[in-house]
């Protein structure tokens, strides 16, 4: 909350169903400083991707982010939401995602050489903000899959004319995994990822996941781009 200069909605999804978690939800709600927060118990554990779809169907405002629970955003950078909203100045950018200490492709940290903004072809779902109208026109998010939901989504926004972007001026820590294992036991295990994969490759085929899974680096597509660019080495 901390880090939001825009008038805001936050949705949150209780996936256990008993009584005492609605409990503690409903009191933490009444004692929030938080005017715009509201709850939905599920009835039952939806899983990953459809308590989020749950949540979409909530979602009123132009830009929607999924954050996962084991984030932690840095205290002294309250804008953070402010900078990482700036690539939707061009309306061909469908979402944008930070980088971070645990995560693969060109949002990790260490990929130093990267321009400060670039195009790539995926954005990892640990917290990524999506123009609300593209996520809903491409469906929300596919309940159907075990996994690899930001993968499907990346391939969807693009085959949708969006641009993914990310900026490396937006930093967020991931501890990691956390909140999958929450879901399944056997999350991100040798056997979890080849169905995963496999899902991915039947619903997209070899290439289209095969391109994805490079998170392929381009120039940013900012009318503004003077503006917004600073040289890597800054950060």
């Amino acid at each position: 909350m901390n880090f939001v200069e825009y008038p805001f909605k936050v949705v949150v999804i209780n996936n256990d169903p008993l009584n005492s978690s609605r409990e503690i939800l409903e009191s933490a709600v009444m004692s929030s400083p938080v005017d715009n927060l509201e709850v939905i118990h599920a009835s039952t554990n939806l899983g990953w991707m459809a308590a989020h779809n749950l949540a979409l169907k909530q979602c009123d405002t132009q830009y929607v982010m999924l954050a996962n629970d084991d984030l932690v955003f840095m205290p002294y950078d309250h804008g953070f939401l402010r900078r990482l909203m700036r690539p939707f100045s061009n309306e061909n950018v469908g979402a944008v995602g930070p980088i971070s200490n645990f995560v693969m492709g060109s949002q990790n940290l260490w990929n130093l050489k990267l321009p400060t903004q670039h195009t790539t072809t995926l954005l990892i779902g640990f917290c990524v903000v999506i123009r609300s109208k593209v996520l809903m026109d491409i469906g929300g998010l596919d309940e159907t899959l075990p996994g690899g939901d930001d993968f499907d989504w990346s391939i969807r926004i693009r085959d949708a004319g969006y641009d993914l972007v990310v900026d490396r001026t937006c930093y967020v820590h991931h501890i990691g995994q956390q909140t999958g294992r929450r879901v399944r036991r056997d999350w991100d295990n040798f056997h979890h990822q080849d169905l995963t994969i496999n899902s991915l490759v039947r619903k997209h085929g070899v290439k289209k996941w095969y391109e994805t899974f490079g998170s392929r680096v381009d120039e940013v597509p900012l009318d503004s781009k003077s503006e917004h660019v600073s040289n890597v080495k800054s950060l």
